[in-house]
């Protein structure tokens, strides 16, 4: 059998999975204790915390993630590390639009669009700016990268 038949995750990805989960709790916590001072040094920051709403639980849930901007909004990937699953905010974002995007220290409410065709190209060629990895990610996902479009409301 392969890995793929008995869902089993190979282990450098366990060990991955385990390294990235392991930085997001204290990242997430040092963004919101000093204002994002450590992770946005420049003027036009790249990264945000975006909170959505846990789809099963109800319960708010933030993650930082780098962006691109596009005029007033925000376009991101759900590349989730290029792990083969997608992120849960992700999927918290499919079940339910409204969010929350957060900059320090200004709050902005979005509603996230799932853009595709031309629209989803471009978006993805202003992340891969700010990303020049990303399309080295997207060809070793075991699945499509779905591009956000985290709009003002």
């Amino acid at each position: 059998m392969t890995d793929s038949e008995t869902k089993t995750i190979p282990l450098p990805m366990r060990a991955a999975r385990r390294v990235i989960a392991s930085m997001a709790k204290p990242h997430r916590w040092l963004y919101q204790r000093f204002g994002g001072r450590f992770m946005n040094r420049k003027k036009d920051s790249t990264v945000l915390m975006l909170t959505t709403t846990g789809r099963k639980s109800g319960e708010p849930r933030s993650v930082l993630l780098i962006h691109a901007k596009d005029g007033d909004d925000f376009i991101v990937v759900g590349s989730n590390w290029g792990m083969d699953k997608p992120p849960a905010w992700l999927l918290n974002l499919e079940a339910n639009a409204e969010a929350k995007v957060t900059i320090a220290p200004n709050d902005y409410p979005v509603r996230a669009q799932f853009p595709e065709g031309d629209e989803g190209e471009r978006c993805w060629n202003l992340l891969v700016e700010v990303v020049p990895q990303l399309p080295g990610v997207a060809e070793n996902a075991n699945r499509r990268l779905p591009i956000v479009k985290l709009v003002r409301t």
